[in-house]
């Protein structure tokens, strides 16, 4: 597959909340972007729900 580079811009706030996504799932910026895009046409056609668990995210020895 071949990837190409896009740029995205992202206010302050919205920056610091994807860095706190990457921290509690373990990813890094462009992961978590490419997953949440990956979600969206499956939440969108109404063939998946979102449910959250933080608990199952956590690595051993990880505080919240």
């Amino acid at each position: 597959m071949t990837k190409r580079v896009i740029s995205v811009r992202l206010s302050r706030e919205r920056l610091d909340q994807l860095d706190g996504v990457c921290r509690k799932l373990g990813m890094n910026r462009s992961q978590v972007i490419d997953s949440a895009l990956r979600l969206i046409p499956e939440i969108m056609s109404g063939k998946a729900e979102l449910h959250y668990d933080p608990e199952r995210f956590k690595r051993p020895g990880q505080a919240e």
